[in-house]
């Protein structure tokens, strides 16, 4: 009989709540710089079972500072699952709190402000059969850039 230690899997998010991008043209005047905010307790969660995330917040938001009134293009450079992880998340974008629009991966936006805010709510992980035990990670990521039509 397996142990039950040998039955969980361990998801770890290696993205560091002080995750921090800046790159510039400073001829143009033209920075953007990327914060990552997290506020993620995952968990423990046994191998083949899906865990269900409907009352409890699982968030990362990436804040986006740049220049006000300029368009930006957010493209989603990778996805959460991978071959062991199934994971079912929300993506949203705006200027105010994160949730106004909804985000398909790629798109332009404008921003009457200078930040600009893409979020993912988690609302389930599940976690294949096949899986080993062990610790696997989560890792977004989100590619910007001005968009000069």
């Amino acid at each position: 009989m397996k142990s039950f230690k040998n039955i969980l899997v361990l998801i770890v998010l290696t993205y560091l709540s002080t995750g921090y991008v800046s790159f510039s043209n400073d001829e143009k005047d033209d920075s953007i710089e990327i914060y990552t905010i997290l506020d993620l307790n995952i968990g423990l969660i046994p191998i083949g079972t899906k865990k269900y995330f409907d009352y409890e917040e699982q968030i990362i938001k990436f804040a986006i500072k740049c220049k006000k009134d300029r368009l930006i293009r957010i493209t989603k450079s990778s996805e959460l699952g991978n071959d062991f992880l199934i994971i079912d998340a929300e993506w949203k974008t705006g200027p105010i709190t994160g949730f106004e629009f909804q985000f398909e991966g790629n798109g332009i936006y404008k921003s009457e402000q200078d930040l600009f805010l893409v979020t993912i709510k988690i609302k389930s992980v599940e976690v294949k059969k096949h899986t080993q035990p062990g610790k696997y990670e989560i890792s977004p990521n989100i590619a910007v850039e001005y968009a000069d039509l």
